[in-house]
């Protein structure tokens, strides 16, 4: 008997670092167990135009999408499910971005096939953020109502996420789960980088006169303003030094913003082995929290992995998707920035005796666990079509 066949829309498939790139290759190979599996990637995202400054080109961009695009991968979705005739026995359609969800789906619901869409952060309609009217918006919102309402199942990597759209569309078949990690050893040169030069302040750091923090990632527009928490680390004086190390684009000018008297050190990233390995440098890894608190950033997650204590920095701690995941996660402290006790609570997360036992990260959380859940997931929602045999246990959260 021949095997079901399933059709995977990702436009960032074959992204390495990508984590929707991440999500989709450790999905498509726990799918591959049951299904004959297709996948549909872009080959590269839209490139500006030449002549303009990269800036420039930025900024026209998104003005561009924001005023009439779906979003700025449009153009090659168009081009590529234009005419598209799609045979499968199910589809699973991974976002962002959402213009290739969107047109494959329309194929899709042309020709009978069941779909299941896997998204990460909310787009328009479950969006907890304030945006301004657009003939834009106006598109993305009409799309996404149409995506959702023929849609079987979705799939969402926050509980808040999914509450919002069962609200909105209760026939679909709703999971919440976060993206897993990547199991990931550190460099055999031990320490590395700029902080492994830095001996002098060694002493410093173990007699918690020298607080180093490090954020690994991008720092942009829906990341929250960190200044008024280095500002309560300063007020405090509980530290003769006090470092932010950024590893990443700062897309936004937060170091810039930094109060006087925090010293920001800007690193170019680096793959996540060698962020092991500076990090044994830190005293804690920071998570900046979204303006949105129903988005869950994958750093989250791969945080998890580190071998030094997460600090969170987060609006508010009720109702947040990351305070909700990190409740039972080992080695996290979630904070608010203003909070008049931030530091003493920062001082004693930093200068417990952690050990390597308290910071594993749970096997519950690696992507292949994670991974087997969805691929669970998936099949259930067309499960009586499956052959016999192949069928998954039940999966209940």
């Amino acid at each position: 008997m021949s095997r079901p066949r399933l059709i995977v829309v990702s436009a960032f498939a074959q992204r390495q670092f990508e984590p929707r790139g991440v999500r989709t290759r450790a999905l498509v190979n726990a799918l591959r167990s049951s299904w004959d599996v297709e996948v549909i990637a872009a080959a590269a995202p839209p490139a500006p135009p030449a002549q303009l400054p990269v800036r420039a080109a930025r900024h026209v961009g998104e003005r561009v999408k924001d005023t009439f695009a779906l979003d700025a991968f449009e153009p090659w979705s168009r081009r590529r499910f234009r005419g598209w005739r799609p045979r499968a026995d199910l589809a699973v359609l991974v976002g962002y971005p959402f213009s290739p969800v969107v047109l494959s789906a329309r194929a899709l619901a042309r020709r009978g096939i069941p779909y299941v869409v896997d998204i990460s952060d909310p787009w328009v309609v479950t969006s907890f953020q304030p945006v301004r009217p657009s003939f834009g918006r106006w598109r993305r919102l009409r799309a996404e109502r149409t995506l959702w309402s023929s849609a079987v199942a979705a799939i969402v990597t926050t509980p808040r996420q999914g509450d919002a759209l069962r609200a909105e569309f209760p026939h679909l078949q709703i999971h919440a789960r976060p993206n897993g990690y990547a199991p990931a050893a550190a460099s055999s040169a031990g320490e590395v980088g700029p902080l492994a030069d830095d001996s002098s302040g060694r002493e410093d750091r173990q007699s918690h006169s020298r607080l180093e923090i490090g954020h690994f990632g991008n720092l942009y527009q829906p990341r929250l303003d960190i200044a008024p928490f280095f500002t309560e680390l300063l007020r405090s004086e509980r530290w003769r030094e006090i470092a932010f190390h950024q590893y990443g684009p700062d897309l936004n000018r937060t170091l810039a913003r930094l109060p006087a008297g925090v010293r920001a050190v800007h690193h170019q990233p680096v793959p996540w082995e060698e962020v092991i390995a500076h990090s044994r440098n830190l005293d804690a890894a920071l998570v900046v929290g979204n303006v949105d608190p129903a988005q869950l950033p994958s750093k989250v997650v791969q945080y998890l992995t580190l071998p030094i204590p997460r600090i969170a920095v987060l609006a508010n701690l009720d109702g947040d998707s990351i305070a909700d995941y990190i409740a039972d996660k080992p080695g996290w402290l979630a904070v608010t920035p203003g909070d008049p006790l931030v530091a003493e609570k920062v001082m004693s997360h930093v200068s417990r005796d952690w050990t390597a036992t308290d910071l594993a990260p749970p096997a519950s959380e690696s992507w292949e666990r994670v991974a087997q859940e969805i691929r669970d997931f998936v099949a259930l929602t067309v499960g009586a079509e499956m052959p016999r045999g192949q069928r998954p246990r039940p999966y209940s959260r």
